[in-house]
């Protein structure tokens, strides 16, 4: 009897291991599952966005208090609720993994969990890329009927990512704007 490890310990143990492994995952996970799973050969860059990061934490964060219940308490009622503390915590897996933006040659899609909007370059009217000397730039995308948003870049924008969507503007008869950011 002595000899055994205790319940309580194991568990410490592994939400510990938890703790010091749960900030790689946040990193890596979000950006492995979208260049896994959303991989295109039309690709000029596939980012992820920030709540798929905010998700994984979420998801590791519940799975860490779940143990924690349990290393205290062990009672029919901690058991049910860990239980659904996992569940909640695939749920948010799950959701981490569906939205993405992807700039193509032929198209922009942006995915956020269930809606997926294509933008066809020939529905652009005009595209501004808009930076400050020493930081990172933001893409605005004008379309034909005056609806705008942004893409910000990140470090997966190299000057061949950039020349390439400036090719793909001008291929397609999208007015491209590149200017300095005033305040």
């Amino acid at each position: 009897m002595l000899n055994q490890k205790s319940p309580r310990l194991i568990l410490v143990v592994i939400v510990i291991a938890l703790l010091l492994l749960s900030p790689i995952v946040v990193l890596f996970f979000p950006i492995a599952v979208v260049e896994t799973l959303y991989f295109h050969r039309e690709n000029i860059v596939l980012l992820t966005p920030k709540i798929n990061f905010l998700l994984i934490l979420i998801a590791i964060l519940m799975i860490i208090f779940g143990l924690v219940i349990l290393a205290f308490k062990r009672s029919v009622i901690t058991y049910i609720l860990t239980i659904l503390l996992l569940i909640g915590s695939l749920g948010s897996v799950y959701f981490s993994t569906l939205s993405y933006t992807a700039i193509q040659k032929t198209q922009i899609i942006t995915k956020e969990y269930h809606t997926t909007t294509i933008y066809k370059w020939e529905d652009i009217q005009k595209v501004i890329y808009e930076y400050e000397v020493g930081t990172v730039g933001t893409y605005y995308f004008i379309t034909d009927n005056n609806k705008e948003f942004f893409i910000k870049e990140n470090g997966q924008f190299g000057l061949d990512e950039k020349r390439a969507i400036y090719k793909s503007a001008n291929e397609n008869g999208v007015n491209f704007i590149e200017r300095e950011k005033t305040n």
